[in-house]
């Protein structure tokens, strides 16, 4: 264990993922995407919508609780190459005690945008739209990976309407010149520059870096388009603007963001929290979401108004 983490985090034990997770939603990293969605939407008895906003058409829910709850709606945000169905297990655990809304972002499931182009900032205006639209009032934020890049964002611009935020494994607090090192090193990734990969050159090398080819590879794909704009769109040294209460949960095993990234938060972020998720990796949303849920519920009780 590293030796900064007892000083800055409580360690929480995640137990096997099997144990952690709802029934039928065992196992359910290993789930194909098209399964995933099948399987949700005929357990919870409710197809997605569709909304058309100002620049995008976005699939969602907007679930109500099984049980009466006056307590804010909880918003859930995806991470890349994700879509509001890797929530599946935690969607089942929420929905029994709170109002849950959850959408694609564009690009990813069966939103889309006009122009293609998905920046941060572009997913931030989005997301203060879809609130608007649907009324809900401030919400209480949960945000994965590359959601958590979009909730920061949020956080930093629109904190009217987040009441917690809840930062799972999340992108866009790295620090540039580290990140490239850790992926050059993993040799992993969307391979966009001159680093080896495991089976063959980098796409620079195939295309003997022709510029224009370059440029109309990356435009028409929106998954790409998405991975450059949040590597570009970083918030590493704003972070500390963040007044929202805030959830840092990070796997110990996280291959992707390492856990040192959630102790810079957690040492960065007024009101915050850190739990470390012992056997998870960079999904615990998927992996141990009954974990997940406990910790983000007893977050928020805490800093419920208490009755005189």
């Amino acid at each position: 264990m590293q030796a900064w983490l007892p000083g800055l985090i409580c360690l929480s034990l995640a137990g096997s993922a099997a144990a952690a997770s709802p029934a039928g939603y065992e196992n359910w990293p290993q789930v194909s995407a098209a399964e995933r969605c099948t399987r949700m939407f005929a357990d919870l008895g409710q197809a997605p919508r569709r909304l058309h906003l100002s620049g995008a058409v976005v699939r969602f829910l907007d679930l109500p609780p099984a049980e009466p709850d006056a307590g804010p709606p909880w918003l859930l945000i995806h991470g890349y190459g994700g879509n509001l169905c890797s929530f599946g297990p935690m969607i089942a655990e929420m929905a029994k005690r709170h109002r849950v809304l959850v959408f694609d972002l564009p690009g990813f499931g069966e939103s889309a945008s006009a122009d293609e182009h998905y920046t941060i900032d572009s997913y931030v205006q989005i997301l203060r739209e879809f609130l608007d639209r649907l009324e809900s009032g401030p919400v209480h934020l949960v945000c994965h990976s590359l959601g958590g890049h979009v909730c920061i964002g949020a956080a930093l611009t629109q904190p009217r309407y987040i009441e917690t935020m809840t930062l799972i494994d999340t992108a866009g607090t790295f620090d540039t010149v580290d990140f490239i090192k850790q992926v050059a090193k993993q040799k992993g990734g969307v391979n966009l520059g001159r680093m080896a990969i495991k089976r063959g050159r980098s796409l620079v090398d195939w295309t003997d870096g022709e510029q224009a080819f370059l440029r109309r590879f990356i435009a028409s794909n929106p998954a790409i388009w998405t991975a450059i704009a949040s590597f570009r769109s970083n918030y590493h040294e704003q972070i500390g603007g963040i007044r929202t209460p805030t959830l840092i949960l990070w796997g110990m095993d996280d291959p992707l963001f390492p856990v040192e990234g959630a102790a810079f938060l957690k040492e960065n972020v007024a009101n915050s929290e850190l739990h470390i998720l012992d056997g998870a990796g960079h999904c615990p949303n998927e992996s141990h979401p009954r974990a997940v849920v406990d910790l983000i519920e007893k977050f928020v009780r805490e800093r419920e108004p208490r009755e005189p």
